[in-house]
């Protein structure tokens, strides 16, 4: 878990797009913007506004928090979609919260940031920002959590409803044997392919946050609440971030289930580890990231720190490393996230020959799943994660999207089983979910 968590509203800002196509939300007016690259629209908005960082807070302070799809791709390397829109969901959404509540779980301290436009009468803008924060205050104060909301870690209730999937095990069969042909004739290394598998039921998306807080806390854990659909994930994986000049991906690659005992564990990490597959794909993931942060970083800062542990989560262990790299002078946070997306982990190796391959053998789009979920600040700052062990929650269903990364070796079997490893925290946390709804 992290130390931090935020909680943004008072949203009047944003930017939602598909296809071209965008939205900008500026203190409730509309207008509407076409574009070649999304991110120049966001870089253009996040511009025209510099903030005064409080260095007592953590590091994000105020700016874009939202995300952006996998299939943004289109724009950034022009790889092509496949036909099927899948859930048909906007490509990304970017909120910018006039308002934070900041939760120190290690200080056990509760921090409320208001912003203030001082483009106009500043003494004003101040009082009416010293009112707002008594009124958090106020409001907020006398808030508790009652013994009856308290969620059980330990209570992973089975799955009743029934769950179907975007294409069945043979189609996913067939579609590794087209990858492995694909390896053979030396196109690519390596690539990610996916399914989608949908949950029939209807709950509280933020009942959800909570059921998978609990059973799967994670570096990343993210509840996004929209009009007609809620975004929920508990990533493990920083896809890139870029803090004060020093740019970070840590490659995650390498799959293991979690043992019943510790000696079960211990014996599952040494096979992990002596496994010759994982550990090759692995360095090659280390090597795309290397190369990815090499883009944009100076030369010769790029650096490969702590390499091949192992990390562990409720239900799986992986294989991490860490790439780090010092951002250069004439490179911003949003050319650091074009050089990094989508991560290496998630589409394959060579990426965009991979993601010609996974337009071509994936049934429909991805939409949120396998892009990134996270902020751009004010002051150029950047941290995103991939949007792994991430559901898309909708008024009478849930989604959750996982894929293997498929080598030359690789086995069907044994890659659709780790798509099958990599969905069972999410499909708890949807039975854990309808278990609380189902409560008198």
């Amino acid at each position: 878990m992290g130390r931090y968590s935020f909680l943004g509203f008072g949203i009047r800002d944003g930017f939602h797009f598909s296809d071209g196509k965008g939205t900008v939300t500026h203190r409730g007016a509309l207008s509407e913007v076409e574009f070649d690259d999304p991110l120049r629209v966001l870089e253009s908005e996040l511009a025209s506004i510099r903030m005064l960082a409080d260095p007592e807070l953590p590091r994000f302070q105020g700016g874009a928090v939202g995300y952006l799809g996998f299939d943004c791709v289109r724009y950034f390397e022009g790889i092509p979609l496949p036909d099927s829109p899948g859930l048909g969901l906007p490509e990304g959404i970017l909120l910018f919260p006039d308002e934070l509540m900041i939760f120190d779980h290690l200080r056990h301290r509760l921090t409320f940031v208001v912003h203030m436009k001082m483009d106009g009468d500043r003494e004003s803008a101040y009082q009416h920002g010293c009112d707002r924060l008594l009124q958090l205050v106020d409001h907020y104060s006398g808030a508790v959590l009652s013994a009856e909301d308290a969620w059980d870690a330990d209570l992973q209730p089975a799955l009743n409803q029934s769950a179907t999937h975007n294409r069945d095990d043979a189609n996913l069969a067939a579609a590794i044997e087209q990858a492995r042909e694909a390896i053979v004739e030396g196109e690519v290394f390596q690539v990610v392919l996916s399914r989608r598998t949908t949950v029939d039921c209807k709950l509280d998306p933020f009942d959800l946050y909570r059921a998978l807080r609990a059973l799967n806390p994670s570096p990343y854990m993210f509840f996004f609440r929209f009009d007609e659909f809620s975004v929920v994930g508990a990533s493990p994986e920083v896809l890139v971030r870029l803090e004060d000049g020093e740019v970070l991906v840590r490659p995650i690659a390498g799959t293991r289930p979690r043992g019943d005992t510790q000696e079960q564990d211990r014996a599952l990490e040494q096979e992990l580890l002596a496994d010759e597959k994982e550990l090759a794909e692995h360095r090659m993931l280390v090597d795309l990231a290397r190369n990815d942060v090499g883009r944009v970083a100076r030369v010769g800062s790029v650096s490969v720190q702590d390499p091949l542990r192992i990390e562990r989560y409720s239900h799986v262990m992986h294989i991490v490393t860490d790439v780090h790299g010092r951002l250069r002078d004439d490179c911003s946070a949003f050319d650091v996230f074009r050089a990094c997306f989508p991560a290496g982990t998630v589409s394959g190796a060579p990426k965009i020959r991979a993601m010609e391959l996974i337009a071509r053998l994936e049934p429909d789009r991805r939409g949120p799943y396998a892009g990134a979920v996270g902020y751009f600040d004010f002051n150029g700052n950047m941290d995103t994660c991939i949007a792994i062990r991430t559901l898309v929650a909708e008024s009478e269903r849930v989604h959750i999207q996982a894929g293997a990364g498929i080598v030359f070796d690789s086995v069907a079997e044994r890659e659709l089983e780790e798509c099958g490893n990599k969905s069972i925290v999410g499909l708890a946390a949807i039975a854990r979910a309808m278990t609380r709804r189902e409560k008198p």
